[in-house]
């Protein structure tokens, strides 16, 4: 790739009499990129590289550094003159000459000026996956942790949420108000999960909401997952795999997103139709842990085959193992698991591989193709489809992020 990060890797490019830099030669497309802070938004930019690394591009990011160091998104396009720009939202200009070849990523098109190109995804269907976990739960009470009243995809999650939920909704469990203001919003989030009934599943609006709300479970002296579920939105692992214990959360492939918007920017400014102008991934994946790891009062034989499978998963054993150490028939034990549970058999041993696979990726003194067998699998072949499909990324770009 030409230019990563603003830091001009790529065909020397001289000032121009205005002050701008003149076009690179051979063919190399300048495409500016502006982001937002989330975590995910980094997702975002590897599929963005990964595409223009393949297709000759010099890719300059714009992101707001610091209050003490000024980065002006318009005065970039100025200097930089791009063929094409990547924006992460709805709330940045884009100079008419640019409109035509400008692709936004999670916008709202009615905050769009003239033609609307961009990714999108389904926030419904990571909210939906949530929704399903904590509902096999099958907990007596459920809650909704929701951002500021004015967030829009706050207030759809909670729409779905209470809609899932049907009669089982309690209106007194919800918080989701305020005007923005942080501290404030804390302290009554913790004076709202300690007047929670319990047991209680929260539904948590992102994973920054749901860490807060672990915390304070942390400090009242509640049980998460026993007195209190937990499970948010966005998989930022940072915060998931930080906090005590790590939380549950469903995400969509943002860095499929940034590929797939790269994709869409390049057929502009080639000049080729794009058909369909927005296109949205609706499949959303969810990466359960500890926080929704629970069991119904009861199921000791059931327990017991769950210390089996979590000690033995990266073993080899399948759900064959587990239906003969239960005694019972595959039928029985698929319902009677999934009904202690909320899972199946076999996404309890894909889980616990996951986490093993992950540990292990994070070791950079081991190689990649030397970590399969340790997580229960005969060939690295399927090993690697396994982690692509649980993770939605390569080995190798997992290790990447988190090295």
């Amino acid at each position: 790739m030409k230019n990563c990060h603003g830091m001009c890797r790529g065909p020397a490019r001289e000032r121009s009499m205005q002050g701008s830099v003149r076009k690179p030669q051979c063919g190399t497309k300048v495409v500016l990129v502006h982001l937002g802070s989330w975590a995910f938004s980094r997702k975002r930019f590897a599929g963005i590289c990964r595409y223009g690394s393949r297709h000759n591009w010099e890719i300059h990011l714009v992101e707001h550094i610091s209050d003490a160091v000024s980065y002006p998104w318009l005065e970039a396009v100025d200097y930089w003159r791009p063929d094409g720009v990547i924006i992460d939202g709805d709330d940045v200009e884009v100079p008419r000459r640019l409109r035509g070849v400008a692709v936004h990523c999670d916008a709202d098109p009615r905050k769009i000026t003239g033609r609307y190109y961009g990714v999108t995804y389904d926030s419904t269907n990571a909210a939906d996956k949530v929704i399903r976990e904590l509902m096999s739960l099958d907990y007596p009470h459920y809650a909704y942790a929701g951002y500021y009243e004015s967030i829009d995809w706050s207030r759809a999650r909670l729409l779905r949420f209470r809609n899932a939920l049907g009669a089982r909704f309690e209106p007194g469990n919800v918080l989701a108000d305020g005007d923005g203001h942080v501290v404030e919003y804390l302290k009554r989030m913790h004076d709202w999960v300690k007047s929670l009934p319990r047991p209680c599943a929260i539904f948590a609006c992102n994973d920054l909401i749901a860490c807060h709300a672990a915390i304070f479970c942390r400090r009242l002296g509640l049980a998460v997952p026993d007195e209190i579920a937990i499970a948010g939105i966005d998989n930022d692992e940072t915060l998931c795999e930080s906090t005590e214990p790590e939380l549950t959360s469903a995400t969509q492939n943002f860095e499929e997103s940034g590929y797939r918007a790269a994709e869409m920017l390049d057929r502009l400014m080639r000049g080729q139709n794009v058909a369909p102008p927005v296109q949205c991934l609706s499949e959303a994946i969810l990466i359960r842990r500890q926080s929704t790891r629970t069991a119904k009062a009861g199921g000791a034989r059931y327990v017991a085959a769950l210390d089996y499978i979590r000690s033995k998963a990266c073993d080899g054993i399948g759900v064959d193992d587990v239906v003969k150490f239960l005694s019972m028939s595959r039928r029985s034990a698929e319902r009677a698991f999934r009904r202690f549970f909320g899972r199946t058999i076999l996404e309890e041993i894909s889980d616990v591989r996951y986490q093993k696979a992950c540990c292990l990726l994070k070791d950079t003194t081991r190689t990649l193709d030397g970590i399969y067998a340790e997580c229960g699998y005969r060939d690295n072949i399927s090993f690697r489809r396994f982690f692509r499909n649980k993770a939605g990324v390569s080995l190798g770009e997992w290790r990447k992020r988190h090295s």
